[in-house]
């Protein structure tokens, strides 16, 4: 198969947010989705999310279980566990409203694409201090990618080709600093000028706080943060009232079962909902 999306999950947290992005997914792309599953916590949900949404399930057994948060690390080699050869990654906490698919075209011309994250760049005081992590193990281009002002990125979806040199080389660096602050993502800024790779309009990964999700064109709204149901003084905040219908449609449909397993999953955000 050659083009494709794929998820990726471990632990049982996510599995709520993973059927919501799945099930508006399939509203608007009938292409090839493949489900890939760490953990036999949560085995069993990615299989029926699979199939109730024609998906292939792909099970994994990481070699890093070790490492605190280690499903950020897995994130950056998914070229290792991908079946196809064009591939565009979706995070779970998301909800897609229009068809993503003509990234593959862009993934095709390039290798390795990124969404810019809202209007952030790489002299972002948040970023700049996330990227200073790296200074022990090339502060030469940490430099240079501060000095370059180049937009900020976000790593909740990203694609490339199976083959791309950015891919092969991601991981082993990013596994440097196990205790970077999104260490994934922080090293994608990095490698954007080592690798081959373009960042792309953040209306494939469009922010649901710090960017407006109504803005024309937009595919993906991206609840980075636990931001799916985020309750302020008694109020859904951050277009959190667009995933709360998407959760609604599933849950009265009961998707996958979820009405017997969704309060087991450890979604505290979501059970004050």
């Amino acid at each position: 198969m050659s083009n494709g999306i794929i998820y990726y999950n471990f632990g049982t947290k996510c599995l709520p947010r993973l059927l919501v992005s799945v099930n508006s997914l399939r509203k608007h792309f009938n292409g090839s989705v493949c489900i890939i599953s760490s953990g036999e916590e949560s085995k069993d949900i990615c299989q029926r999310i699979s199939k109730e949404y024609s998906c292939e399930f792909k099970e994994i057994v990481s070699d890093i279980n070790e490492i605190k948060h280690h499903y950020f690390f897995e994130k950056s080699r998914m070229h290792i566990y991908t079946p196809f050869e064009k591939t565009f990654f979706i995070d779970s906490d998301t909800v897609i409203i229009k068809d993503p698919s003509d990234i593959f075209e862009i993934i095709e011309e390039n290798d390795f694409v990124v969404p810019k994250f809202s209007n952030w760049t790489t002299k972002t005081k948040r970023i700049q201090k996330r990227l200073s992590h790296w200074r022990t193990i090339d502060n030469e281009l940490v430099e240079e990618t501060i000095s370059k002002n180049s937009p900020s990125v976000n790593v909740g979806t990203y694609g490339f080709k199976k083959d791309s040199e950015f891919m092969k080389n991601w991981f082993d660096f990013t596994i440097k600093i196990p205790n970077a602050i999104l260490p994934e993502e922080s090293s994608c800024h990095l490698l954007l000028n080592r690798y081959k790779g373009i960042v792309i309009d953040r209306k494939y990964n469009c922010s649901c706080k710090f960017d407006n999700p109504f803005i024309e064109d937009t595919r993906i709204i991206h609840y980075h943060g636990k931001k799916h149901c985020k309750i302020v003084d008694g109020e859904i905040k951050y277009n959190g009232e667009l995933w709360k219908k998407e959760w609604k449609e599933v849950f009265k449909k009961n998707s996958c079962g979820v009405k017997e397993w969704w309060e087991k999953s450890g979604d505290k955000y979501l059970s004050k909902v």
